[in-house]
């Protein structure tokens, strides 16, 4: 993608994606809180954007007791943080690394799922050089899924 020079504004994909998600967000009462610098983009394509930050809304919405948290800070000159993060029950320390093998669902009688969302969105990270984390969110005490990948 960097030698193509793909470029993709964040806060326009952020928009789009909580666009399509704005029926369950408003019949959950989510408070939906965004913090993402002005420029902020993505070295890549942006439907490979999409898929990764539409996957971790969506989860966070699903999961979300009444917050949800959309943040990016830039990591040096050339990487990009973006965390996703909920109010929801999270998850154990152990499952983090369980959770993003595919085919994997550690909430069995949870909302729908594949258990490959996570899966996909780690791999597409892995592609661009980049990685996906997951941990407690540390304002919100739910789940925060990080993005890092290249500005």
């Amino acid at each position: 993608a960097r030698l193509l020079g793909s470029r993709t504004p964040l806060a326009p994909v952020i928009e789009d994606i909580l666009l399509v998600l704005r029926r369950p967000i408003q019949d959950s009462g989510l408070e939906v809180a965004i913090d993402i610098p002005e420029g902020t983009a993505f070295a890549g394509e942006r439907q490979d954007l999409e898929e990764m930050i539409g996957n971790l809304v969506e989860n966070a919405v699903k999961w979300a007791s009444s917050r949800l948290r959309l943040s990016a800070r830039p990591l040096g000159a050339d990487r990009l943080s973006i965390a996703i993060e909920d109010d929801g029950p999270g998850m154990s320390e152990a499952d983090y690394a369980h959770a993003l093998a595919r085919g994997t669902r550690l909430d069995e009688n949870g909302p729908p799922g594949t258990g490959l969302g996570l899966a996909i969105v780690s791999d597409l990270a892995a592609l661009h050089g980049g990685r996906l984390g997951l941990d407690r969110a540390p304002l919100l005490g739910g789940l925060r899924a990080r993005l890092d990948l290249p500005a």
